[in-house]
């Protein structure tokens, strides 16, 4: 499963106030970041997300999840879409976009180091 961790202070509130849907071309198509959902309880967030390959599209939600001093960016395991090249891209800018909110913050653990650079 395609996940990246942050360690550190992660500024979800910032995160929101900032996020707002986007479309990413990638090779053979496009990802695109539509609405977020935050909890009542503002440690989780899903994005909509659709990854556009070669024309097949597949519709899933990236979640962001707070956990003391740790925050992962996933896929939400509610659905599971084929973790093609798309599906990393998405996960990896999210993960991006949340770390540029989140001046102390740190990569930790993943399995998609070379889509963070």
């Amino acid at each position: 499963m395609p996940h990246v961790v942050l360690e550190g202070a992660v500024d979800l509130q910032r995160f929101c106030s900032e996020y707002c849907p986007s479309t990413h071309p990638i090779a053979g198509g496009l990802v695109k970041l539509k609405r977020a959902y935050v909890s009542t309880t503002a440690d989780e967030i899903l994005i909509e997300a659709v990854a556009i390959e070669e024309g097949h599209a597949q519709r899933f939600l990236v979640q962001i999840l707070v956990r003391e001093s740790r925050t992962t960016v996933k896929l939400y395991s509610g659905i599971d879409p084929e973790k093609t090249e798309g599906v990393k891209t998405t996960v990896a800018l999210v993960a991006r976009q949340l770390k540029a909110c989140s001046p102390y913050a740190h990569y930790g653990a993943t399995n998609l180091g070379d889509l963070l650079l």
